[in-house]
């Protein structure tokens, strides 16, 4: 039954729906209007909190299990002079990366995992790697890429160097059959890529090339800076 009614709160009369049944009555138009706008808050401040959890879970990830470079995970990569190389950040294909020493290499690397944060990506260091591997650590090396899905390798030249080819082997193996985006970078040349046909690392250049696409980004020797987030 409808009749006129007022709402004390707001001082308004208003038509409302009075079910005597169960004894409850429609509330006035500002009443509803409130009650809106308090849920729209309400749900937007969860979706702010659960967002910042998110962020929070994701940076606590970045510290403790990826392994980037501290100093790269508050910084971006400068794409005003490598704009062509945006494109790659959230791709699938295997990179390759090779330039000069700063050149922005281990930065841009950093920020693919950074983008890519749901693949729960790793960074490792071929300095690192040949001294786990001196310590016959190699187990924890390949412990550390499971489930992984970026695995990056870092100044590979150090390992191309010391002929370790056997750990290059296993890593892009290992990452390769966990289904993981592989990348490589270091500061060498697209000629010292044909080590890859080589018989010592014939599979891992098979494994390269078995993806969506195996790109090659030559940095050459401009120095990319990068811009501080603060």
């Amino acid at each position: 039954m409808k009749e006129l009614m007022k709402c004390v709160i707001h001082n308004l009369e208003y038509e409302g729906t009075i079910f005597s049944s169960i004894g409850v009555i429609t509330k006035c138009p500002e009443c509803l209007k409130e009650m809106r706008e308090k849920k729209a808050q309400e749900q937007k401040e969860q979706e702010k909190r659960m967002l910042d959890e998110k962020k929070k879970l994701h940076y606590d990830y970045l510290v403790k299990f990826s392994n980037i470079p501290k100093r790269y995970l508050n910084s971006s990569f400068d794409f005003s002079k490598k704009s062509e190389f945006q494109e790659h950040i959230l791709s699938d294909d295997n990179l390759i990366i090779i330039g000069d020493t700063g050149t922005g290499k281990t930065c841009y690397v950093s920020e693919i995992i950074k983008e890519n944060i749901d693949k729960c990506g790793i960074y490792l260091n071929s300095n690192e790697l040949a001294v786990f591997k001196n310590s016959y650590r190699i187990d924890k090396i390949l412990d550390s890429i499971e489930s992984k899905g970026i695995v990056a390798i870092d100044e590979i030249q150090v390992l191309l160097d010391n002929r370790d080819y056997f750990l290059i082997d296993l890593i892009i193996d290992k990452a390769y059959l966990n289904g993981a985006r592989i990348i490589i970078a270091g500061n060498i040349t697209k000629q010292a890529l044909t080590i890859f046909k080589n018989a010592e690392l014939k599979r891992s250049g098979s494994r390269l090339k078995d993806c969506e696409q195996l790109r090659i980004l030559d940095f050459g020797s401009i120095n990319l800076l990068i811009k501080s987030l603060g």
